[in-house]
């Protein structure tokens, strides 16, 4: 019962075990960097919150698109919110479930969402 800090990122496991709340830093600025007057702190750098509204990104190849319309269409339509993502590598990292076994739970659990990632004229008959 007594508090905790932790330096964190989302997502993120550690938000799927810990209730709290992030603390809000000053919005960043290229400043932050290099201006110790800039910040909270006049003697130290690097006293402000980190870029905001950052994102995963997927790459393909640049033929990716033409050799493999179907796969692209899928990967364009997976989107993954920040709580499955957590609740995902909280399994793999603190309930040290295997790979595996977390991705083919997490596919049985969430068919009715996987499956409108396909689009109808790439499902096999």
């Amino acid at each position: 019962k007594k508090p905790i800090l932790i330096l964190n990122w989302t997502p993120n496991f550690i938000e799927k075990l810990y209730d709290g709340k992030f603390v809000e830093f000053p919005n960043y600025s290229k400043k932050c960097e290099t201006d110790p007057k800039w910040g909270t702190n006049k003697k130290e750098v690097y006293d402000c919150g980190n870029p905001k509204n950052g994102w995963l990104k997927k790459v393909v190849s640049r033929n990716f698109p033409k050799e493999w319309p179907c796969a692209f269409e899928i990967l364009k339509n997976i989107d993954f919110n920040n709580s499955m993502i957590s609740e995902l590598t909280k399994q793999l990292e603190y309930g040290k479930m295997p790979l595996k076994r977390v991705a083919y739970q997490w596919f049985d659990q969430h068919k009715d969402l996987w499956k409108k990632w396909i689009p109808k004229n790439c499902i096999a008959k």
